[in-house]
């Protein structure tokens, strides 16, 4: 009974004291009215951007062709071993700082090279055949003044596939402590068809990188790469897994070929260097359409937390057909996009807040401009919009300084379209 009494007591306290707060609550619009907070936000501009990404250009320049002149070291210059199977190279000799290994010796393939060939040597770059099968882990070690490695595959051609084998690393978690710091460039030819997961695992001295003929890239391939500012992808490449890039703080800009149909999540995740970027695909090329996917946005609305803020060129390429909703929504620093040919569609609010974006030409044979599609991009200046487009409501909405528009006359435009 005295447990009754109590609840009911406490029951009968709670609701005066609600009674209580409901009077005192001062009526609507009798408050003080708080200042909206002053827009701070400043738009990104291109200005400076050759200068951000000299690095990758300078680097594209001289990995292009780099031993397209050369001529095979002569024989005498490394001590080898002949068997039926072919050549094993035991030790370079020499005294060339540029060495090329031949494919043949005594008219036989070069098909293997020991542990220790080319140890302690002064030589600053090596070549070696697509007829070499098999690479002898630490064949490459100690080598303090290598700054080029041309190699038919990653490791040693088996089990062991991360870049740090052949300068004496067992697992790839030992890269960064055997592969040299003088190390500056690497190329893998085309004989190599994927790169493995954590194939160059913090490979931190490597700048430029070219693949000559992979069809996929593995997760974390290139995780931590911290100099890696070039990287060359070849037209074979199909997918990308996730985080292959992530954590490459010096990478200015990317190029990815137009055979690539998928990629994972994070793929450029902290590569906050990155202001340049070519794509076909949008997201993971399946159920992920939003940009900020492939930097680490689980969801379209973290686009904004992710995406790089040094990001102002993106370039759409074929065969991107589609930009679906919201794909681009709040990525308030790109300052230019360019579309490709094959472009038909741009879905509800696809670029909504993209704060920065400067100008808008859209190809002959795009279909749609849907609603809201570019709302709120209040730094917009000019449009130009070719052929038989269709532009839905709001598809402008707040673009401001929006002066220069040049519409087809094929066009059907929305009476709301350029609402502010």
């Amino acid at each position: 009974m005295k447990r009754a009494i109590i609840r009911s007591g406490a029951a009968v306290f709670l609701i005066i004291t609600l009674l209580c707060s409901c009077a005192q609550k001062p009526s609507v619009g009798s408050g003080k009215k708080e200042p909206v907070p002053e827009d701070t936000f400043v738009p990104s501009t291109l200005d400076g951007h050759a200068e951000k990404i000299s690095d990758y250009t300078e680097l594209e320049g001289k990995v292009t062709g780099v031993f397209s002149d050369t001529q095979p070291t002569d024989a005498d210059a490394f001590e080898y071993s002949v068997s039926d199977a072919g050549v094993k190279i035991e030790k370079y000799t020499g005294s060339d700082v540029m060495v090329v290994i031949p494919s043949r010796i005594e008219d036989k393939a070069v098909i293997e090279i020991s542990e220790g060939a080319f140890s302690d040597s002064d030589v600053r770059s090596v070549y070696i055949p697509d007829s070499v099968k098999k690479i002898n882990i630490g064949a490459f070690s100690n080598m303090a003044s290598l700054q080029l490695l041309r190699l038919p595959f990653i490791g040693d051609g088996a089990e062991n596939t991360h870049i740090g084998y052949v300068f004496g690393a067992k697992t790839f978690e030992s890269n960064a402590v055997n592969i040299p710091v003088s190390l500056e460039t690497v190329i893998v030819g085309d004989m190599e068809d994927k790169v493995c997961e954590k194939a160059f695992w913090r490979a931190k001295s490597i700048d430029a990188i070219v693949l000559e003929g992979v069809k996929e890239i593995g997760k974390f391939a290139f995780y931590e790469c911290d100099e890696l500012s070039y990287i060359g992808l070849p037209d074979t490449l199909e997918s990308v897994n996730d985080y292959a890039f992530s954590t490459c703080i010096s990478l200015s800009k990317i190029e990815l070929p137009q055979s690539v149909k998928s990629m994972g999540i994070g793929v450029f995740y902290l590569c906050k260097s990155l202001c340049e970027i070519s794509i076909p695909i949008i997201g993971d090329g399946a159920e992920n359409t939003h940009f900020g996917y492939i930097f680490g946005a689980e969801h379209v609305d973290w686009n904004e937390d992710f995406v790089p803020t040094a990001l102002a060129y993106v370039k759409l390429t074929s065969p991107c057909a589609k930009i679906e909703n919201k794909a681009f929504a709040n990525c308030k620093n790109i300052v230019r996009v360019e579309f490709p040919d094959t472009l038909e569609s741009i879905g509800i609010r696809a670029f909504v807040n993209c704060r920065s974006l400067e100008s808008v030409t859209t190809p002959v044979g795009l279909k749609t401009v849907s609603d809201d599609a570019f709302f709120g991009c209040d730094n917009m200046q000019s449009l130009t919009i070719k052929g038989a487009t269709k532009v839905g409501r709001q598809a402008f909405f707040g673009c401001d300084k929006l002066t220069e528009k040049n519409i087809s006359d094929a066009a059907t435009v929305d009476a709301t379209a350029f609402d502010k």
